[in-house]
């Protein structure tokens, strides 16, 4: 078997080096990738819809004061309900969003509700609701209720559930304030 010199050595690690970081990050990046959730189409503004009219799994979860928060209720109004992080950028940027839309359309049955998926629970998200002075119902959930869901496997989740409490549209990741408007807008 012929020697390497210290050069073409040198280059082969680098080499293989170098595809082991491709091998990684591609690695990464399907393991990152969100599932399709079961009987969705995607919609015109990005958003996925609900191809059947099933009703949102029910939950019970505390508040920031630990009082329990029924999904139940909030029927006979829009719920926009947004799976998201304290941790997570896009989740933060969707924060003002949701913010203009309980203000513009609260008073007509529409109401943002925010399940933190922290792991440290309200000990971190409280600080941060308060900082960013977050008046919509925020709740601490869990990986069962996320399961529920199809599986939350990526942050921001939102789903648009209808006054009878009907999952209409699921959004994976950030999106702008105009397509939730659009979406909430016809369901008011």
């Amino acid at each position: 078997m012929p020697s390497l010199s210290s050069s073409s050595a040198s280059l082969l690690v680098r080499g293989l080096l170098a595809c082991g970081a491709v091998a990684l990050a591609a690695f990464a990046l399907a393991s990152c990738r969100e599932t399709p959730a079961p009987r969705t189409t995607a919609g015109a503004s990005g958003a996925v819809a609900a191809a059947d009219s099933n009703l949102a799994p029910g939950f019970t979860l505390p508040d920031l004061e630990g009082t329990p928060v029924r999904l139940s209720d909030f029927r006979g109004k829009v719920v926009l309900l947004d799976f998201w992080a304290t941790w997570c950028g896009p989740c933060r940027m969707e924060v003002p969003h949701f913010k203009k839309l309980t203000e513009k359309y609260g008073g007509q049955g529409f109401v943002v509700l925010g399940v933190a998926l922290d792991e440290t629970g309200a000990e971190v998200v409280r600080p941060f609701v308060q900082k960013q002075d977050i008046r919509y119902p925020i709740v601490i959930g869990d990986q069962y209720t996320a399961g529920r869901y199809g599986g939350v496997g990526a942050l921001p989740t939102t789903f648009l559930l209808d006054r009878e409490g009907r999952v209409v549209k699921k959004y994976v990741g950030y999106r702008d304030l105009e397509v939730f408007e659009e979406d909430i807008r016809p369901l008011l």
